[in-house]
């Protein structure tokens, strides 16, 4: 199993949910909480070490495998050394238990592209995370080119020797037909998707694992959703 450290509800780790903590121009629609820029909830380490408190006798079974940070978090304005602080805490806590499950969490390209933010990986992704992916989605194969020289230009420089790369496919219908072709059409375009990120995978030592993200696509969260 995967602990899933990333909630939005009233006991949690980060305050990030749905609402951008750092001022960006580029995206000003997402909004900005001006009484929060640390992006972490108050007591969160107490709240942390009690999840992990819970978890370690799984944890130290094997029966967890890996720690979820969360999704998109210096995307959404989580300052890089507070998401660096949560990786830390759990890393002292699985090297505690003499654990082999790795950290892993996803991301956007903003926090790799964009400099002097306080969200901004500066250097080197923090030594504690062992795994990230950033989600970039095309069509059939195009999505897998883009994600691939995204990965190769903005992520591998920026990771440690140790660190590896997962990458997110876009596995959803979309259900603008008109746009996107009939449901048969796109079926089609997924497999050649799939293939070619298998691909990719299996001629890329750093390519360590395929994250299946598959929009919610049946009634009734349809509704109001274009994928």
């Amino acid at each position: 199993a995967i602990l899933d450290v990333y909630s939005c509800v009233a006991d949690k780790i980060w305050e990030n949910c749905n609402m951008a903590l750092a001022p960006d121009p580029l995206r000003p629609t997402l909004g900005h909480n001006p009484n929060n820029l640390s992006g972490l909830a108050l007591g969160w380490e107490v709240r942390l070490g009690s999840w992990l408190d819970e978890a370690e006798p799984m944890i130290r079974d094997g029966k967890i495998e890996a720690v979820y940070l969360g999704d998109e978090l210096m995307c959404l304005g989580v300052p890089f050394a507070n998401y660096t602080a949560v990786a830390n805490f759990v890393r002292r806590r699985l090297d505690a238990l003499n654990s082999t499950a790795f950290i892993y969490s996803n991301e956007c390209g903003s926090p790799f592209t964009m400099k002097d933010r306080i969200f901004s990986i500066p250097d080197k992704l923090p030594e504690a995370v062992d795994q990230i992916s950033v989600d970039i989605y095309d069509v059939g194969s195009t999505e897998v080119s883009r994600v691939r020289a995204f990965y190769h230009q903005y992520v591998t420089p920026k990771l440690r020797p140790q660190q590896s790369m997962v990458a997110v496919m876009g596995l959803f219908a979309d259900s603008n037909t008109s746009a996107a072709g009939s449901l048969q059409q796109q079926e089609s375009a997924l497999v050649q998707k799939l293939n070619a990120y298998w691909l990719w995978a299996q001629n890329d030592p750093k390519v360590v694992g395929l994250n299946v993200w598959h929009w919610i696509d049946i009634p009734p969260a349809l509704k109001g959703r274009r994928r």
